[in-house]
């Protein structure tokens, strides 16, 4: 293929040496698992807000195509885990979650995963806080096989459309274990 990247090459040993370490790299760096939604791009329009005449969405906030012009917006999620490339002292509040600012600067992160990601993609990490994907970096072997993806992520304001996207019930479950593993308490009795 001229011109394209081919993000399925299996043949190729070293790049998949690579990607393989790096996905052991971020299993062991003990970061959560996000949740990666790709923006539809074909198929069936959204028939509440698609505007055929003029071959444009007409309601950004459509709560059936996340604005994206395609029915239900967005492709299954994809679970797999990022790591901060380097985190400036001001986006320390975007890291702990303290609190959400309309000023957020872009987080630059790293990701391992077979589907080329692009712009306008959502992330959503396990406290549900979700981020646009503004621009993608493709490190790749012979300019054929993507071996990771270095994202400039914005976080979303908590009043967008995207927050109507569901989520997987995981996200709210492993919430709930962190609390739960903090309130439980062992008695021990010795007989």
């Amino acid at each position: 293929m001229f011109g394209s990247i081919n993000h399925n090459n299996s043949t190729d040993l070293v790049a998949n040496t690579i990607k393989y370490l790096n996905s052991k790299l971020l299993e062991s760096i003990n970061n959560d698992n996000i949740w990666i939604f790709t923006r539809k791009k074909s198929k069936e329009r959204c028939p509440q807000c698609w505007d055929a005449v003029r071959r444009q969405v007409n309601k950004d906030d459509c709560i059936y195509c996340f604005g994206s012009g395609y029915k239900d917006g967005y492709n299954s999620p994809i679970k797999t885990k990022w790591n901060y490339l380097s985190i400036p002292e001001s986006l320390q509040h975007v890291v702990e979650y303290v609190e959400e600012r309309a000023e957020d600067p872009a987080i630059n992160v790293w990701v391992q995963v077979d589907v080329k990601l692009e712009p306008g993609d959502i992330i959503i990490d396990f406290k549900n806080n979700r981020f646009y994907i503004e621009s993608v970096q493709y490190t790749t072997k012979n300019n054929s096989t993507i071996i990771r993806q270095i994202l400039n992520i914005k976080r979303v304001s908590k009043d967008d459309i995207v927050y109507q996207l569901q989520i997987p019930q995981i996200i709210n479950i492993q919430g709930k274990i962190s609390d739960i593993k903090t309130s439980i308490k062992v008695d021990v009795v010795e007989l």
